[in-house]
Formats: C-alpha cells, structure tokens, sequence
C-alpha cells in the first residue's frame, strides 16, 4: 500500500462524535442537579420548537415555570441561552441587544445570558421575556435540518456568584434598553419541561462535486472539490471532518502522501470507518474535510511518482455524511460526486493523444514510401530520354 501522511488516528476516532445539537454545558437547571436528584434551581423551562429558511430570524415563545420562592440572596436572575458549539457555531446567531445581556453563554460558550435585576418572586406562575430574542439562521445553512439544539435556562444568582460570572458587569439601572421578565400562560401539562428550543431549518441542499484530474508530471497534484451551493456543505458534528475524498491512482503512478489545508487523510486501519462496505484494497487515500461554502473549493494535495507508462486511469469520489440517528442535509446532484483521476505525463514516451490510430500511421508510412518508388522511376526515364536526344544517335 502506497505511503500516506499519517495523521492524528484519535481524530479519525472521533469523527463520528457529538451531532449538530448544542448539547448543554450543564444538565437543565431545576430537573435535579445534585447528587440526590434533588432540584437546585426554582425555574424549570419550556421545550419548545421552530421551523425556518435560511436568513430568517425566529423569536421563540419562552415559558419558565417557577417551582418554589427565590432566595433571599439573589441578586439576578440569569436567563441563559445556549447556541450551537462547535464545528456548528454561527449557523444560527442569538440576538439579544439588551443592555442587561451578553453575547456569551454562561461567560463561555456561544449564546446569549441576560441578568435581570428587577423582578417578582411569584412562585407557581409562568415568566417569559418581555422583549424578543432573536435566533438568525445563516443565509447559507444547509437543510432539511435541526440547526439549533439549544438549552434555555433560568438561574438565580447572589453578588459573588454574579461578579465571578461577569467580572462586575453593569448597566444604567434607568436604560429603557433592559430585558425584564412578565407573567404568562401555563406551561402544558404535557410539556417535558427540559428546557430545549429545537430549531429546523427547511430544504436547502449544497452540491459538492468533483471534476477529471490529470497527474501531469511527478510531485504535487491537486484535486479540487468545489461547492456548487447553494447552501455550506457545514461539519455536523466534532472531529475530523463529515465528508471524504477518496481515490486510486492510475497505473503508473504511485503515492508518496496526501494532505492539504482542511483535509485529514486517515491511515489505512481507519479506512473502514468512512468506507463502510468498500474494499479498502482499492483505494490508495481517504482524506475527511467540510465546511466549504458555496463558490469555493477543498483542495487535496497529492505527491505522486510516476513510475511507468499510463495505463488504467484511477478514481475519485466524494462520500457524503454518514452514521448520523438524526436526518440531515443531502448533496443536491450525487451524479457529480465521482471522477477520473488521469495520468498525463509529456516527459514519458507515447503516442499521440488525437486519437491516431497506429493503422492510420502506417497508411502514412506506406503512401510515404510509394511516392518515393514512383518520383525513382520517373527520374529514371527522363533520364535515359534526354541521354539519346544529345549525342544524335538513334536508339534501337
């Protein structure tokens, strides 16, 4: 088997890891926290669901349930919105331009947490927001899918809790640019209560494609996978990457290593993993890469020998994601997902590449040499005429 660039074997592990949803830095707040399944927090929160396009900008209807009086030590309330991490981050943006918010999670990860000051402790009744939060859909995001995930929750804080959190963030208590909280209708009887906001995005396919490409000397040759959009082809999920670029070398040349910026070409006792029920004798590279967005391309390196005279051409593919229990995005046109990969080389000795037939070179040749014989005997002839006509002499 030809060498490949060997790469991190734990990434191709793990390529199979954590799927597009937002999975919670912490376990929902109020289902039970602590180590007696004993609830820790007054709120619990809605589920709740949406559908979009891309571009559109949903504003769910939040419902917080609270379950016992708060504390007298609070000094906010923190309603906390997580967003999509990971290789999903920015395919939906959370905005809530309120003084009293950031755009972080819990001080981490992306999202949004807002602290509310001024409130009512009124427990057995539903609080929502008195103000919308936006979830924005990237204009390229691809679909059918579930882009968002996303944990809600609602803490209370005290001031230390509060400073460590923020750093001491504050706000002109007068704004009239500060998100507050207002009662609101119960939450349904049949309401997990979780507190997840599902977020799904309507029909919007990438294209990835890949064209015939010729090994046109030995060293660098580069194979181009291009998206045709509309939509990002987006990782949906963590490691090395949700697509793969596979193929085998033509006869004649052979592989010294593949890599190239955003690809991870795996080595051959992780082959399987993408390949599935494919030989892997038939292959000599399998390379993970993704998010590639429309109008551009990921480009493979391979540094090949030649080592003969063309023969068999060799073979690309691109496979699509694989392994998912969710349904996610399809490529748009899987007819151009495959290709020839060509040995092309006009230092080694070959017959002319117009298509010629040897049959037709040797008509030539003999056409060639028949107009030899005939100009031969031509000469010939008008020599031995002019030979009589100047000495006189009849010839008998």
């Amino acid at each position: 088997m030809p060498l490949i660039t060997h790469l991190r074997a734990a990434a191709a592990i793990g390529l199979l890891g954590a799927i597009a949803f937002a999975a919670p830095a912490h376990a929902q707040p109020g289902v039970g926290e602590d180590e007696d399944d004993v609830p820790t927090q007054p709120f619990r929160v809605a589920d709740t669901a949406a559908e979009a396009e891309p571009g559109d900008t949903v504003v769910p209807y939040f419902q917080f349930e609270q379950q016992w009086a708060i504390p007298d030590d609070a000094a906010v309330l923190a309603v906390g919105l997580l967003g999509p991490v990971d290789t999903m981050e920015g395919i939906v943006e959370i905005d809530a331009p309120y003084d009293n918010c950031v755009d972080r999670y819990w001080g981490g990860p992306p999202g949004a947490t807002c602290y509310i000051a001024v409130f009512d402790d009124v427990p057995g009744q539903t609080l929502t927001v008195d103000a919308p939060i936006g979830y924005a859909v990237d204009p390229l995001a691809p679909g059918p899918f579930t882009a968002c995930g996303c944990n809600v929750d609602v803490r209370e804080l005290d001031a230390d809790e509060f400073a460590a959190e923020t750093g001491g963030l504050t706000w002109d208590p007068a704004s009239t640019n500060l998100l507050g909280l207002t009662t609101t209708a119960p939450i349904p009887a049949d309401n997990p209560r979780n507190g997840w906001f599902l977020l799904s995005i309507g029909e919007h396919p990438y294209d990835l494609a890949v064209a015939d490409t010729a090994i046109e000397d030995a060293g660098e040759t580069v194979v181009s996978v291009a998206n045709h959009g509309p939509a990002t082809a987006y990782n949906l999920s963590e490691g090395a990457g949700d697509y793969t670029l596979i193929g085998s070398l033509p006869e004649g040349a052979e592989l010294v290593s593949a890599g190239g910026d955003g690809f991870l070409c795996f080595e051959p006792q992780y082959w399987d993993v993408r390949l599935g029920e494919r030989d892997p004798a038939d292959y000599d590279f399998v390379c993970a890469f993704g998010n590639v967005v429309p109008g551009e391309t990921a480009d493979l390196v391979l540094d090949v020998e030649v080592s003969g005279d063309p023969g068999a051409d060799g073979t690309l593919e691109v496979l699509q994601p694989s392994g998912f229990t969710m349904p996610i995005p399809a490529d748009a046109d899987p007819g151009n997902d495959t290709a020839r990969l060509l040995l092309d080389t006009p230092s080694l000795p070959q017959l002319p590449k117009t298509g010629a037939s040897l049959t037709a070179v040797l008509v030539g040749a003999v056409v060639v040499i028949a107009a030899g014989v005939l100009l031969f005997v031509f000469t010939r002839r008008r020599g031995g005429a002019n030979g009589g006509s100047e000495d006189g002499a009849d010839v008998d």
